[in-house]
């Protein structure tokens, strides 16, 4: 019995370990199926975000050692350098502008020594591989990578954002300028308005002076300069109240022209020492338009030819109007220095200038000074009419700007 009872609990036994052997196997197999699927996640999310990361609009970099050990397409565009380059041999603070680098590396090293917890939005200047210099935005946080400390961050490019806060402040500026402007030229029409009546006064007792004393040569001279300071009044006045319309009107353009041109008198560096000469067509058509368009930016392009002759040897100011049957060509020339040929492209660009800022002018009053908006502005509010601006410029010998008017669309 003894004998019987043995072999049934050996058997017993052996069916345990056969099934144990078997739960086992299976438990292996689902445990490798698990580890399987977990990696084939794993390796899927990797790519998600390497994808991710990858066709992010931010620059996404790591760092090691102050190198760069991963950066994404958009890092490399920013940098204007080719990944492999920016790993190989790519440096972070060796594309910081010198006068940043002090900044940017105690930034870096107060993170690195755990002061401060991550790097928010700190604002720099980027110089790229190209040379060009941008304002970037940067992000830094500490994360191990390969087994090693290493530096995430994110760059995002800045510079149309920091030029557009500049270019609102310039407008907020130009603004309340105009305002003042506006101010002054209300405040010089009343004057002008109320000195009619003394200036009538004196011209009438001037010409009963003149009947009594018809020899009298100093008659003479206050009659014509009364006449000249009623003309110059007028001037004012007509060109206050009609800068003020916004409606369309007929204008004629050589009339136009010699007004603005009158009114620049009142500018004595332009009367004074620099050379005109005008030709106005007489058979030149009038046009449909809105007056302060084209007095503004007719006036915008004398006043850039007045600045370009400024340090000239010849100081000359060429007007002319032509009527070819189809278009009015106004054609405004200097004998200035001519516009250099890295920066004509740019010329109508907002804000873009070569002039210096309007700061000293007690100094030098006569000195040009600019804000970039002259031709800008002219370009957009005669570009409504069709008028096409274009212009030929040769170094050192000047340059003319060709505004060529459609007449039949005006009509």
């Amino acid at each position: 019995r003894q004998v019987v009872r043995n072999a049934i609990i050996r058997n017993r036994l052996l069916e345990e370990e056969q099934e144990l052997e078997a739960q086992k196997l299976i438990y292996q197999q689902e445990l490798e199926q698990t580890i399987r699927q977990k990696i084939k996640e794993l390796q899927e999310s990797e790519i998600k975000y390497k994808n991710l990361v990858e066709q992010s609009l931010i620059g996404v970099f790591i760092l090691q050692d102050g190198k760069f050990v991963y950066v994404n397409r958009t890092m490399c565009d920013i940098l204007e350098c080719a990944s492999e380059l920016l790993i190989s041999k790519g440096v972070l603070l060796n594309f910081i502008h010198p006068d940043d680098r002090n900044r940017v590396e105690k930034n870096m090293d107060d993170l690195r020594q755990g002061k401060v917890e991550s790097i928010q939005g700190f604002q720099c200047r980027a110089i790229t591989k190209k040379g060009n210099e941008r304002v970037v935005k940067l992000w830094f946080g500490s994360i191990v990578y390969k087994g090693k400390p290493a530096f995430e961050g994110v760059m995002i490019d800045a510079t149309e954002e920091v030029k557009a806060k500049e270019r609102e402040k310039q407008l907020q500026l130009e603004l309340m300028t105009e305002h003042k402007m506006a101010a002054i030229g209300q405040l010089a029409a009343g004057i002008s308005h109320n000195l009619n009546t003394p200036i009538a006064i004196i011209q009438a007792n001037a010409e009963l002076l003149k009947l009594k004393n018809p020899d009298m040569k100093e008659v003479d001279k206050i009659l014509q300069q009364t006449h000249r300071m009623a003309q110059l009044i007028n001037t004012i006045i007509s060109k206050g109240r009609r800068e003020q319309e916004r409606s369309e009107t007929i204008i004629d353009l050589n009339e136009l022209i010699q007004k603005e041109l009158e009114f620049l008198n009142a500018n004595l560096y332009f009367k004074h020492k620099i050379q005109k000469e005008y030709h106005f067509d007489p058979n030149l058509p009038k046009i449909r338009a809105v007056y302060s368009d084209f007095s503004q930016s007719i006036t915008n392009i004398i006043q850039n030819a007045i600045d370009a002759v400024y340090e000239a040897p010849e100081r000359k100011i060429t007007i002319t109007t032509e009527w070819n049957g189809k278009e009015i060509e106004i054609k405004i020339s200097d004998t200035g220095h001519g516009i250099p040929e890295d920066i004509q492209s740019k010329i109508f660009d907002p804000f873009f200038t070569t002039k210096p800022k309007k700061d000293n002018l007690l100094e030098n009053p006569d000195e040009p000074y600019g804000t970039g908006l002259g031709l800008s502005s002219a370009y957009n509010l005669l570009s409504s009419y069709g008028v096409k601006i274009s212009f030929q410029t040769e170094a050192g010998k000047g340059t003319t700007f060709t505004l060529t008017i459609p007449v039949a669309k005006q009509e």
